[in-house]
């Protein structure tokens, strides 16, 4: 587990949280936007997520030139469509992609958003409840997974991970010590 995500919060890593509903993810995520200096902007779960409702809601007009820390909504695949050429220079978290990415492949505009993410300086830090709701072809662009415990199978993207054999064992260590610390983690790099 990492004790200090001071180090997660810059580097222009992509990096993806899986785990159960109530594991700690959007906890974790809060630390990160917390501990981060420049820009963010948060993509909440939904309007009811309690994590993120002291941050500023704002338009897809403002997302280029807003300062500080802020919040967009995305309730579909095309409204992450039309945020990606407005990001720059800025940590960009998801509390829940499920709606917006969820089972699609990235439209080639998202695609390119997701490689060119380090020239264009935005560090990605997306939850998930699992393997299954991340996109097989974006497994290929992940740098570091917070894994928590789940109940789903990392066996769907498993031929895009770098070392699925390692990452299968420390998803079951993971899911053992969540029995006596729910809100247990560990952070894997994809390499």
């Amino acid at each position: 587990m990492a004790d200090n995500l001071k180090d997660f919060a810059k580097g222009s890593l992509f990096s993806v949280l899986l785990g159960t509903n109530g594991t700690g993810k959007s906890t974790v995520l809060r630390k990160i936007l917390d501990a981060h200096q420049g820009r963010a902007l948060v993509i909440p779960a939904n309007q009811h997520e309690k994590t993120f409702s002291d941050l500023p809601l704002i338009t897809l007009d403002q997302v280029a030139t807003f300062e500080g820390k802020a919040k967009y909504m995305c309730y579909k695949r095309e409204d992450f469509d039309e945020l990606v050429p407005h990001l720059s220079n800025m940590l960009l978290i998801s509390d829940d992609f499920r709606n917006w990415l969820s089972g699609y492949s990235p439209t080639d505009r998202v695609r390119k958003f997701f490689i060119d993410r380090r020239h264009i300086n935005v560090d990605i830090y997306f939850a998930a409840h699992g393997f299954s709701q991340v996109p097989v072809e974006i497994f290929t662009w992940i740098d570091v997974f917070f894994l928590f415990r789940t109940r789903d199978s990392i066996k769907r993207g498993k031929d895009r991970l770098m070392n699925p054999e390692a990452l299968i064992k420390i998803q079951e260590e993971v899911n053992r010590e969540a029995r006596n610390n729910p809100f247990h983690y560990e952070i894997i790099k994809n390499q």
